[in-house]
């Protein structure tokens, strides 16, 4: 493996172009002969990760094919990434607002809470060191492509297990580290770093309903807001954006926003919608969370239409499907 691994920050800069031209090499070469690398800085939309360099020539690294619910499972090794901020976990426990991932970690960094799998027990993207000791729940929104799968999970249900009770193991793993000095205590401080700003994404107002003010009906059809949703919004719902537009114009203040629906919020963070929302969000010049928040409130007129009629729930995945694909 060619020296150690760029900063995120470098490899964000890298696939912007504003990299000077011989850092830019050194990174590249480097990204050229690195799977985990090229893993790293790919988009998530693509059948599989392409790096090209200068050259013209181009690395391909297949992907793992989604399974059609695209659910993220325990072992299941996946990308992660929020805004410009991108790693490589493990999954080790999937609730319905968080999923608990073990990051990957440099091998160079190991310590003996980190288990060593070799290429074999990563289906071909090892060798791999997986940090027991750096566990951490983070959203959904933060899940980008399953790129692999952890075969063989032994080593590290063992290896986490004496990390949380103490008891002994036969696990593969890093030397201890003995002093306060030891080199790859700054490496996995950064990644911690890192694994917190993952956890930190969220885009959903966490605000009451109470705390936002509610415009009258006549206020919102004098804006110009269409009868059904003025009365609509009126009794609670979400204006969408151009309603918004149209109620700060004529009112000199924006509303507020609102909880987002549970269910709602659920269908928007399905793994299989991040690259469409990414690409959405560079389109519209916003940020990941600006533009998640912009499709909940798109997708208001559809949602209170559904609730209006008699007979099943609304389907969020159409709606937003419909939405994504405008």
């Amino acid at each position: 493996m060619p020296g150690p691994h760029p900063t995120d920050r470098n490899l964000a800069a890298l696939a912007d172009g504003r990299l000077h031209a011989d850092q830019a090499a050194d990174v590249r070469d480097h990204v050229q002969a690195c799977p985990r690398c090229q893993l790293r800085l790919g988009l998530a939309a693509d059948d599989r990760i392409v790096i090209k360099p200068t050259t013209g020539r181009s690395v391909p690294v297949p992907v793992v094919e989604e399974s059609s619910s695209d659910l993220p499972a325990q072992g299941d090794i996946w990308r992660l990434s929020w805004e410009t901020t991108t790693m490589l976990a493990v999954v080790w426990h999937v609730a319905a607002d968080r999923v608990s991932v073990l990051p990957v970690i440099d091998t160079a960094d190991a310590d003996d809470w980190s288990a060593l799998l070799d290429r074999t027990a990563t289906g071909g993207l090892g060798p791999l060191a997986i940090s027991v000791a750096l566990e951490t729940a983070v959203p959904w929104a933060v899940l980008d492509t399953r790129v692999g799968q952890v075969r063989d999970l032994e080593p590290l249900r063992s290896l986490r297990k004496a990390f949380r009770t103490g008891s002994t193991t036969a696990a593969r793993r890093g030397e201890p580290v003995l002093s306060a000095l030891d080199d790859r205590l700054l490496g996995l401080g950064e990644l911690a770093e890192v694994l917190m700003e993952l956890a930190n994404a969220a885009w959903a107002p966490v605000v009451a309903a109470t705390e936002v003010a509610t415009p009258t009906f006549d206020e919102l059809a004098d804006a110009g807001v269409a009868i059904n949703r003025a009365l609509a919004i009126s009794r609670g719902a979400t204006p969408t954006d151009d309603e918004a537009d149209l109620i700060e114009a004529a009112a000199g203040t924006r509303p507020g926003s609102r909880p987002v629906d549970e269910r709602l919020q659920r269908a928007i963070d399905r793994p299989r919608r991040k690259a469409a929302i990414r690409a959405r969000a560079r389109a519209n010049r916003r940020s990941e969370a600006a533009e998640r928040l912009s499709l909940a409130r798109d997708a208001q007129p559809e949602l209170a239409a559904a609730r209006g009629t008699q007979g099943a729930p609304p389907d969020y995945d159409l709606i937003l499907d419909r939405l994504l694909d405008a």
